[in-house]
């Protein structure tokens, strides 16, 4: 097996990269849901300011962790039924 050439990606990232493109419409609903991007982005397998290019493109606004953490907060609150 060949090492990758400098920046060209490797068959996995792109492999990685394809599956979030094809399920844009999933990513998009977690990270509107609350989910961190970072922690989307690790867990997709992506980099996160790739994923973050892609979601400016579906329309998606970027938000901070302090406002993603709100977010869970009150979306946790409204499962629990507290308001």
């Amino acid at each position: 097996m060949t090492a990758p050439v400098p920046g060209q990606l490797t068959e996995l990232a792109r492999r990685r990269r394809d599956r979030v493109v094809r399920t844009i419409d999933k990513v998009t609903a977690h990270y509107e849901a609350g989910a961190p991007l970072t922690r989307l982005a690790k867990d997709l397998g992506v980099n996160t300011k790739w994923l973050r290019e892609q979601l400016l493109d579906q329309g998606v606004e970027i938000r901070g962790w302090i406002a993603a953490r709100q977010l869970r907060t009150e979306r946790e609150k409204e499962w629990r039924g507290q308001t």
